[in-house]
Formats: C-alpha cells, sequence, structure tokens
C-alpha cells in the first residue's frame, strides 16, 4: 500500500509548496498566478552531478526534482499558458537559486530571471 500511495501522482498539484497570487498587469488586468515556493533542494550546491562529464544540469538534484515534479506539467501545458516570463526569488543563497534557475531554463528551454527579494 505504501508504494502505490508514493506512486500516486496526482491530476493537478503535483508539487507541494504553491502560493496562487492575484496580480494586476499595467493594462489593470487582474489574474491569479502561481509562486513555486520552497521546493529548491537545499545543499545541492556541494553534491556532484551523476553521471555528468560535460558542463550540463541533466544528472543534478535540481533538475532531477524539477523533471519529476512540476516540469513535465509546464511542458505539457506550455501552449495554454499566458505569455511571460519564468523566475527564481529568493532571500538568501544566490549560488542555491542561479544553480536551480539554470536547471528551469535547460529542463524548459525559456529563460529563468533570478530576482533577490
Amino acid at each position: 500500500k505504501l508504494l502505490q500511495a508514493l506512486s500516486y501522482v496526482p491530476k493537478h498539484f503535483r508539487w507541494a509548496g504553491a502560493d496562487l497570487f492575484c496580480v494586476t498587469n499595467e493594462m489593470a488586468q487582474r489574474q491569479m498566478i502561481v509562486i513555486e515556493t520552497n521546493s529548491c533542494p537545499s545543499g545541492q550546491k556541494s553534491c556532484p552531478a551523476q553521471g555528468n562529464e560535460n558542463d550540463t544540469s541533466k544528472g543534478t538534484g535540481y533538475y532531477s526534482m524539477i523533471q519529476n515534479t512540476f516540469g513535465p506539467l509546464l511542458k505539457e501545458k506550455d501552449s495554454e499558458l499566458p505569455d511571460g516570463v519564468f523566475a527564481v526569488i529568493f532571500d538568501k543563497n544566490e549560488m542555491e537559486a542561479t544553480g536551480y534557475a539554470q536547471c528551469m531554463a535547460d529542463y524548459l528551454n525559456k529563460r529563468v530571471f533570478v530576482v533577490e527579494f
């Protein structure tokens, strides 16, 4: 039963720690955005990538976490998402945040900004 429970893939919410924000753009249009928080696998800057002899993010903990959680959903829904950008917002540890952002960019093949809070 435990393996069955752990292998369950939710339809709508694949990664805990997300917040919804109601935002307004410069044209006074309101929409809800998802801010994915507290998912960065801390300590990855000190862990070598597995089986990664060229200088890419594949094989890192960040990349694996993205690939196995919210990344597939973002790729699947890409054409349905409004125009916009991705960003990693951090309050400390720029090295962790930039590594995480680079892996997001590599996995999604999109530009990802790193923004200090």
